[in-house]
């Protein structure tokens, strides 16, 4: 078998907007030859488009999707460059760990998106979970340090570009059905802030839930626990009106043992912790019900979808 494995890094930034220069200055620090990969930062309005673009331009075997932001570990590519060789996947993720560097707000942020506790399954997007690789899903891999194999990749179409976010949960979803080799390895780490302010933490989550509004309209419910957000949403917003006892009840009991956790965890920042759990879940289902509203009523909620302006691919020169 053939261990040579070329990388092509394939970076989504925005027209105008030089902040991926931290991202290139950490790939260009790793513990890897240079000559076995490639950067192209695809500048442009749309993320999927510009992704999609820069892969057909792509020389290497694996596409790695990376943010604007995503700073690469610098062993990540040393530590899954045997797994890529011996098992081919066609899709491998990782988590986005939390920066050094980090304000107390942000480390609160971290500490919530990174706990089983608060987002199930989700957590593995920003925790590293396990000592080795494992077969995965749409619920533990992120965009921001994605690997997608490029025939695989071109072949299924590429990103789709009429959903936006999400856009990656929609091809992972659909990869399933396509017997995708899916993995998740825990040592390929890349480290990103949290939102800096509580309004960019609100639109952040709001925007999920949009997103995932579109895998609930196509998939006909398929992801039923992505609706407890909703359910609570409703209740919260109704509550007022009915004051129910039982549901409050069950909350705060959820509320208090979260509470618990966190408190044993990071004690500092468990009671920040608390009072962002019940919003950031309220903002989820608000988002998945405007998501839905509107999607029924074919309205375009997010205009980034049909912006397909210039995209301009930087090929990057690594030394």
């Amino acid at each position: 078998m053939q261990n040579e494995i070329s990388i092509s890094f394939i970076i989504a930034a925005r027209a105008n907007d030089l902040s991926y220069t931290s991202v290139v200055k950490a790939i260009n620090e790793l513990s890897y030859p240079k000559n076995e990969f490639e950067v192209l930062v695809s500048c442009g309005k749309n993320p999927s488009v510009q992704r999609n673009r820069a892969a057909k331009i792509a020389k290497g075997e694996y596409l790695y999707f990376l943010d604007d932001d995503s700073i690469i570990d610098a062993l990540t590519l040393s530590n899954i460059k045997e797994f890529l060789a011996q098992n081919r996947p066609d899709v491998l993720g990782g988590p986005c760990l939390l920066s050094i560097g980090a304000t107390p707000f942000q480390q609160t942020l971290y500490h919530i998106l990174s706990s089983p506790v608060t987002v199930g399954p989700l957590y593995r997007r920003f925790a590293s979970s396990g000592m080795s690789p494992k077969n995965s899903n749409e619920q533990e891999i992120i965009l921001a340090n994605l690997i997608i194999k490029k025939d695989f990749y071109l072949n299924f179409g590429g990103l789709n570009k009429n959903i936006y976010p999400g856009e990656e949960n929609y091809f992972l979803i659909n990869s399933v059905g396509l017997d995708a080799k899916i993995f998740y390895h825990p040592q390929m780490v890349v480290r990103r802030f949290p939102r800096e302010k509580l309004n960019l933490f609100i639109k952040q989550i709001f925007n999920y839930g949009l997103g995932r509004a579109n895998h609930i309209s196509v998939f006909e419910l398929k992801y039923w626990p992505f609706l407890t957000s909703l359910f609570f949403s409703l209740y919260w917003s109704a509550w007022p009106f009915i004051q129910d006892s039982f549901g409050m009840g069950i909350y705060c009991t959820y509320l208090l043992f979260s509470f618990g956790y966190f408190s044993f965890k990071q004690q500092r920042l468990a009671l920040r912790e608390l009072l962002l759990i019940p919003l950031m879940h309220y903002i989820y289902g608000v988002g998945i019900l405007v998501g839905l509203i509107f999607k029924n009523l074919k309205i375009d909620f997010n205009p980034r979808i049909n912006q397909n302006a210039n995209v301009i691919i930087h090929n990057i020169t690594i030394k």
